[in-house]
């Protein structure tokens, strides 16, 4: 409606100047891009809800998979004046998971984390094991922190609702559709793994814990 409104008055010639022009112009791009972020999350929450959902998981390096994260997100960090920690233990710790669906978990959430992550000043981004027993498959925990402002205890268990936004977030000028977290939730869970968050540290932590199996007799991870 709101873009439809202001090309309207262009069409009508309701305007007085070429400035006016732009402006209208300028609001009914800003707009329509964000008409095509709900659009595009819309789609991808009701893809990753399909039972046909088809998952393509391939063994990656973390440490690699991380760093190339935080490098497509270097330009932005360094806009908002934000540092993008890497930190994957052991270092050749692996992985094994659809890397395109995967990457777009890490990317709603770094993305969260910019947008609510009020005054914070970095953003980590972890892997290590929940567990050293040799002797037991193994679950890989995978975090993405910062150290804004922190949100509150009633809606830690909630973010990952659909639609549900947190006070911090409904009050906000960034543009959401609130699917971005229920995303997240589905993508893991069709992984066989949980997501959710805590406060740690006095930093906001979305954590998500994956059952890693590999044969033993093939690793040298952690000697």
């Amino acid at each position: 409606t709101s873009v439809l409104g202001y090309l309207s008055l262009i069409e009508n010639k309701q305007y007085h100047s070429v400035e006016e022009i732009l402006e209208y112009t300028h609001t009914a791009f800003t707009k329509a891009q964000h008409m095509q972020t709900l659009v595009a999350e819309l789609f991808d929450y009701a893809s990753s809800r399909q039972t046909t959902y088809v998952l393509q998981p391939s063994k990656i390096q973390l440490k690699l998979f991380m760093e190339q994260l935080a490098a497509d997100f270097e330009l932005t960090a360094e806009e908002k004046g934000i540092a993008i920690e890497v930190s994957v233990q052991p270092e050749n710790l692996t992985g094994t998971f659809d890397v395109e669906k995967m990457a777009r978990v890490f990317n709603n959430l770094i993305v969260n984390a910019f947008k609510y992550g009020y005054k914070a000043t970095v953003i980590k981004l972890n892997a290590f094991y929940l567990s050293k027993d040799r002797s037991k498959p193994r679950t890989i925990v995978y975090e993405v922190r910062n150290n804004g402002a922190l949100i509150l205890e009633k809606d830690l268990k909630q973010i990952f609702n659909r639609t549900y936004r947190t006070d911090q977030s409904r009050h906000s000028d960034e543009p959401g559709s609130g699917l971005g977290l229920s995303i997240v939730k589905n993508i893991v869970e069709l992984h066989g793994g949980q997501v959710y968050a805590l406060i740690d540290a006095d930093e906001l932590v979305f954590r998500i814990e994956m059952l890693q199996t590999y044969d033993l007799g093939d690793s040298n991870e952690n000697k």
